[in-house]
């Protein structure tokens, strides 16, 4: 393809709909039916997946918190334990528990095996003097009387809430989880269409099967965290972004506002975000570009005097007749957009203020410091002086700021840890500092190998078009920049527990790949289109430049170029064997996807690609990130059929235990460098073997009888020698005298 034919493709790209979408707007309406439908399908297929498998995925870390965060937010009309994360997520999957406020709190229910841990909370709450609630009281009356509700400590709240009652519990983290099922299947539907309406349905169906056969994407859509919101509303944020620079105007203004302050409602990062964004934009009206270019803009003028079509205004009224002049200087467009966006600003900080019911708002900072700190585990290495000891502790003592003071706990909370260090095992570095390669590393390992393979391509194609001269759409240039930022902002974090953080950019991803599938796709339907006529191959015109060139201009001709076919083939097979190589690749990066889905399920948390082989090999990459408890489900299958009744059972998180407990299980609490009774398996989880491989010095020199997902490790008490003939029980009682503690004086890890 010559360069006139690549700057008009380039020039059809910029225009959203006038290239793909004005090809797609002349196709029958049954077969646009038929197109959507296939959308559809991949999305309920997706959804499907989600939901089937979600029975089997026991609690994660964070769930607990996140479910009763949003309890406490309905019930109680509070967000004080919304710190750690703003309320909106929090909100969306407590809906379905929205009308329990009123029920009564009940009589404890104790799981199978529970009683001692049951025992233990309550009567270490009676010693302390804690009130524990009326079985008659409603349930929002009683989370009041919760274990550390006057401290604010999601993590023990939380803790007593499913203790309480764990069957109940865990069934309404069951309807959180299909309530953020039906957030991904939402945000895939909303992804698909903005592409469409975009790039036309060839790219917006390649996208949308990349992201939603993505192991990695599917896992984090159905689990009782803000992973997902957050991914929806920043995506939504970006599609407001390109809007206001193509089109610049109050109503996309609006919409910018209203993208972005749910953004911020969700993630505190989300800041970060809203002012990445609005630099782009500062950026975009000082270059002139998009909707902000002076020619577009006195044309859009002309037009209304002559009563033509509004063309998007960024002044009301009978000012906007002025604006191709009042706009012709740089200065003036960065000031009015900057004022824009001031007042998008005020608008947020009022949403804020309402999203936690004008709590503790406009303290000054001498207030904010002296008020009492919501504890929790970094409060806890600050002794107290978190918010001191943060960026806010800089501020002058007098200054009011206008935000609530549970959302600026968790400003400081969210930069105290970043600042603090949050790592763990990769590639056997096992500590609290974080490596730049972290991130990068595993987005490329935990996506699926085609999506990587395709978006290479793409982003090669991309680089040759600007080195030619041919700039990207402002949608392209939009995901691209801010694609960069996100990821170098990645590298420079120190919180290094998982993908999750980096989630944002699976959509973004999806989207670049998507294109160049899409552009593999449009070219090579040109060269068949012209092999089928009998039409030679056209030449550049003289004096233009060959855009392509090299080897991945080979490539790139091999894929689009249709193959002869073999004689030995029939005759009405000959065509289809036409369609060759760049179909087949773009199907198989999808596939690569969608086999992921079907070898792994329904493991997604622990997915890693062919790069590093698979799960097994990705735990020589990664760990912490891996495990979050989903597999507690599969210890107690394996239970059941080795006829086990009990286990002993290391773990930080003591609702893990009821989690085994629940699925009809008794457990023994293993303690840090305490050997567990004879006779009975163990069981680790890899996570904790890493970063606490001296606790478990008993086990030294012995393997696991199963690896159960590559993240738990099961000793069978055959495999620890633990047979009731006297030589080996002296053995276990001389090891035993060796540790120095018995199991009344450990503590546990």
């Amino acid at each position: 393809m010559s360069e006139a034919d690549d700057a008009t493709a380039a020039s059809e790209d910029a225009q959203p709909g006038s290239a793909d979408g004005a090809a797609d707007s002349s196709v029958p309406w049954a077969r646009r039916l038929w197109r959507h439908a296939l959308a559809v399908l991949i999305v309920c297929v997706c959804a499907l997946i989600q939901w089937t498998g979600e029975p089997s995925r026991s609690l994660t870390a964070d769930e607990p918190l996140h479910l009763v965060r949003g309890h406490v937010y309905l019930w109680k009309h509070t967000a004080r334990l919304s710190y750690a994360h703003p309320p909106l997520a929090n909100v969306i999957t407590s809906l379905p528990s929205a009308g329990k406020a009123d029920e009564p709190w009940g009589e404890p229910q104790l799981v199978i095996g529970g009683e001692d841990e049951q025992r233990v909370l309550l009567t270490r709450m009676k010693k302390r003097g804690l009130m524990l609630p009326d079985a008659d009281e409603t349930r929002a009356e009683a989370v009041e009387k919760l274990w550390r509700w006057p401290e604010a400590n999601p993590l023990r709240i939380s803790q007593h809430y499913f203790t309480h009652d764990f069957a109940r519990a865990r069934a309404e983290l069951s309807e959180g989880r299909r309530m953020m099922i039906g957030v991904t299947a939402l945000f895939a539907l909303g992804f698909y269409a903005w592409i469409y309406r975009r790039w036309g349905w060839v790219t917006a169906i390649i996208s949308l099967a990349l992201l939603c056969f993505n192991p990695t994407f599917l896992a984090h859509g159905r689990l009782v965290t803000s992973d997902m919101p957050a991914i929806a509303t920043l995506f939504a944020s970006l599609a407001a972004t390109v809007a206001w620079i193509e089109r610049p105007g109050w109503g996309k203004v609006a919409l910018f506002c209203l993208a972005t302050t749910a953004m911020v409602l969700t993630k505190h990062t989300g800041l970060v975000f809203v002012v990445t964004l609005s630099c782009m934009l500062l950026f975009a009206a000082g270059l002139g570009l998009g909707g902000f270019d002076p020619g577009k803009i006195g044309e859009g003028a002309e037009a209304e005097g002559r009563g033509g079509k509004r063309a998007g205004g960024l002044l009301p009224g009978a000012l906007r007749a002025r604006r191709g002049v009042a706009f012709d200087s740089w200065k003036k467009r960065v000031l009015f957009t900057f004022v824009q966006l001031a007042l998008v600003a005020a608008l947020m900080i009022l949403a804020i203020d309402a999203a936690y019911f004008f709590d503790r708002v406009g303290l000054s900072m001498a207030e904010i410091i002296a008020e009492p700190e919501p504890q929790n585990w970094l409060n806890r290495r600050y002794k107290g002086q978190l918010v001191e000891r943060s960026f806010l502790g800089r501020l002058p003592d007098p200054l009011r700021l206008p935000f609530p003071y549970t959302w600026l706990v968790g400003l400081a909370t969210v930069s105290k840890q970043n600042a603090s260090g949050h790592g763990g095992y990769f590639f056997g570095l096992n500590d609290y500092s974080a490596h730049p390669l972290y991130f990068p590393v595993l987005l490329i390992l935990k996506t699926p190998l085609g999506l990587i393979a395709l978006l290479g391509i793409s982003l090669r194609l991309a680089v040759q078009r600007v080195r030619a001269g041919i700039w990207p759409s402002v949608a392209t240039g939009v995901l691209v920049l801010f694609a960069a930022v996100n990821l170098s902002s990645l590298v420079l974090s120190h919180i290094n527990i998982g993908v999750r953080h980096s989630l944002t950019l699976l959509p973004i991803m999806a989207v670049l790949a998507g294109r160049g599938g899409a552009l593999l796709i449009e070219r090579w339907a040109e060269a068949w289109g012209r092999w089928r006529r009998g039409e030679p191959e056209p030449k550049p015109e003289p004096g233009t430049a060959v855009v392509e060139g090299g080897r991945l201009a080979r490539l790139r001709a091999a894929l689009s170029r249709p193959r002869e076919a073999p004689r030995w083939i029939p005759p009405g097979l000959r065509r289809a064997w036409a369609l060759s190589a760049a179909p087949l690749f773009v199907a198989w990066a999808i596939g690569s996807g969608a086999v992921a889905l079907g070898l792994y399920a329904p493991h997604y948390l622990g997915y890693f690609n062919g790069l590093v082989g698979g799960p097994g090999g990705g735990r020589w990459v990664s760990v912490v990130g891996e495990d979050w408890g989903q597999d507690l489900g599969d210890v107690a299958t394996l239970a059941r059929e080795r006829g086990w009744q009990k286990l002993a059972y290391y773990t930080q998180f003591p609702m893990r235990r009821e989690e085994l407990e629940s699925r009809g299980l008794e457990t023994e609490k293993v303690r840090c460098h305490v050997e567990p009774s004879p006779g009975i398996p163990q069981v680790i989880h890899v996570a904790d073997w890493v970063r606490r491989v001296d606790c478990f010095s008993w086990l030294e020199g012995r393997e696991p009888s199963d690896f159960l997902n590559y993240n738990v490790l099961v000793f069978s008490p055959e495999d620890l020698g633990a047979v009731l003939d006297g030589e080996l029980e002296g053995e276990a009682a001389e090891q035993g005298s060796e540790g120095g503690t018995d199991e009344s004086g450990g503590t546990e890890g």
